[in-house]
This record gives C-alpha cells, sequence and structure tokens, in this order.
C-alpha cells in the first residue's frame, strides 16, 4: 500500500515542506535511504545522500520533500504504528490448548495463546494478549491491553495496571534472595509479597523483578526497562524511571520519580534515590543520592567530581615520572 505525504502529515500531526507528490511504500533508515521510503532525521543539515529517500521527517522546515515536526522521533513512530503491517485476529482467541483455571475472569476480547497457563482465582482486563507458553500464577491481577509476551513468567498475588507489557522470557513475582543463616543451617526466606507494575510500564525481555517479602516491590506508571534488567525484593521504583540494559537494583531500595539508568548500573542494598536523578554508564550507587543530580563511576560521585579523578589519574603517570 501506498501513502501521501498528505496522509502522513495528518497522522503524524507535522506541516508539508517542499512537494506533496511523493508516495511512501515503506520505511528506512537516514543511513541507508532508499527510493519512496521514509526516514527521518535529527540533524537540521540534511545530507545529499538522505534526499534519496522519498520522504524524511525533519524538525525544521527545508525546501525539500519531507514533513517538519518538531519531535521527528514522535512523528515517525506515530507513522510507523499506524502503517505497520497488521494482522487479523484469530477466530478463536483463546487457543484449546491454553490451561485457564476455572475460577479465572477473562475480558472482552482477550487473546490466549497455545500453552498458556492461567491460575486460579486470575483477573484478565479486555483486549490483552497472553502469548504462547506464557505462565500467570494465582490471584494475579493483569489490566487491560496489556501483553504478556512468549514465556514469560508472572508468579502468584501479581498486578499490572492497563496497557502494560512483560518481554519474552521475564519473570515477575519470584521470590527473593533473603537468605537467613540460623548458624547450623543457610535458607532462603519465603516471598509472600509479590510485585505490583503501575499502568504502561513496558518490561524488557529477561528480566527478573523479585517479589517482596510480606510488603509487595513496585514498579511506577511509565516505567520502560531495557533486556537483562533485574529488580529485586521490595524496591519501589518511582514513575516514569527508564533503566538501560544489564542494570541491576538491590533489595529495599527506594528511587523516586524519573530515574535515568545507564547500561550497567549498580544499586546496592536500602539505598534511597532522589527525584530526577540520572546514573552514567558503569555508575555503582552504594550511598544516598539527592535530587536532581548527575553521578558517574565506581563509586557513584557527582559527575564533575568523577570526571575531576579521572582526569587526575591520566597526569599520575607524568607526575610520577618528574619526581623521579
Amino acid at each position: 500500500m501506498a501513502w501521501s505525504l498528505n496522509q502522513l502529515s495528518k497522522i503524524s500531526g507535522g506541516k508539508i515542506c517542499g512537494s506533496e507528490d511523493s508516495l511512501i511504500i515503506g520505511l528506512c533508515s537516514s543511513e541507508k535511504p532508499i527510493k519512496n521510503c521514509l526516514a527521518f532525521s535529527l540533524n537540521e543539515k540534511i545530507s545529499t545522500k538522505l534526499t534519496r529517500a522519498g520522504c524524511f521527517i525533519i524538525s525544521k522546515e527545508k525546501p525539500l520533500k519531507g514533513i517538519c515536526h518538531p519531535d521527528p522521533k514522535l512523528a515517525f513512530s506515530l507513522i510507523v504504528n499506524e502503517i505497520k503491517p497488521t494482522y487479523k485476529k484469530p477466530e478463536k482467541l483463546i487457543s484449546t490448548k491454553a490451561h485457564i483455571s476455572k475460577s479465572a475472569k477473562i475480558g472482552k476480547n482477550v487473546e490466549i495463546g497455545p500453552f498458556a497457563f492461567i491460575g486460579e482465582d486470575v483477573e484478565i482486563g479486555e483486549e490483552t494478549k497472553i502469548y504462547a507458553f506464557s505462565f500467570i500464577g494465582n490471584k494475579c491481577k493483569i489490566g487491560s491491553f496489556c501483553k504478556i509476551m512468549p514465556h514469560a513468567v508472572i508468579m502468584d498475588n501479581c498486578s499490572l495496571g492497563d496497557e502494560c507489557l512483560i518481554g519474552p522470557s521475564s519473570v515477575v513475582g519470584n521470590s527473593g534472595f533473603n537468605i537467613h543463616n540460623t548458624g547450623k543451617e543457610i535458607f532462603r526466606m519465603p516471598h509472600v509479597g509479590g510485585v505490583q507494575i503501575q499502568k504502561n510500564a513496558t518490561i524488557g525481555a529477561l528480566n527478573t523483578i523479585d517479589g517482596g517479602l510480606i510488603d509487595s516491590t513496585n514498579i511506577g506508571k511509565n516505567v520502560k526497562t531495557d533486556s537483562q534488567v533485574h529488580i529485586a525484593h521490595n524496591v519501589d521504583l518511582g514513575d516514569n524511571a527508564l533503566i538501560a540494559a544489564k542494570s541491576g537494583i538491590a533489595g529495599s531500595s527506594k528511587i523516586k520519580e524519573n530515574f535515568i539508568a545507564g547500561g550497567r548500573v549498580g544499586v546496592s542494598d536500602h539505598t534511597k534515590i532522589g527525584k530526577n536523578v540520572t546514573a552514567g554508564v558503569g555508575s555503582m550507587i552504594i550511598s544516598d543520592i539527592e535530587d536532581n543530580s548527575t553521578v558517574l563511576g565506581y563509586p557513584a560521585r557527582a559527575k564533575k567530581i568523577t570526571l575531576s579523578i579521572w582526569a587526575s589519574l591520566k597526569k599520575l603517570p607524568l607526575w610520577i615520572r618528574k619526581k623521579k
């Protein structure tokens, strides 16, 4: 199917710049432009290479075929969501090969794939999709318009708000790593608190979010995690957090809203992190962090201090040679 610039501008809320006669038949990246395809650019200077694309999205109006939008990424995303191929719902929304407990309450238009397991007293809201081989334990509450991807596991007593996504092979609500040593034996304490995930959260692939010991582990609204993120028992993670791959948050940490963690960030147990904190790649947070801070390094310090230390370390060999 071909799309006109006029149609795409209405979808994105952008303004047409240049000629309106282009027809778009697909998508392309700015690195590999393709004729009659749509690309976007965050660079105000349009390269000759990019003009080979059938249409582009840019933040400022240019005398070329394209769409002007203050946020090119948003415009591109809106267009992709509208024009990407859609597939018809299966005739039978619930697979006959799925196991669904008799006490489960299933909302309207819920899709449940083959070999999915739905436990006792589960509640699932309307239009939610439970993909093949996923597991939902007893007394879980799943909101409307959620997606539980293949092989995802949600253990007993967990809840998801509306429009949440649990990525492939992620585990929500497993017993936390709370180990007790009596002197005679070492055992793992039972965790019964579960996990509560608020509206519009996206949990990436291969994540683990441990259930709380007695009270629940809490994940706020609009939280987005990358693949391979671990969140331990009784963590409170505030709204709008963005957590990159291979990061880990240890037990009972309290993190307020708008936390951003680069890849491989570690947070020590019982740590308190304020609002609007950003932790750079590889940071290890072992003490409390105040609001509006940007930290970096191991241990994590204010970014300016860490960069100053790194600069001094680079000069250390020169200082040693001078003293000799």
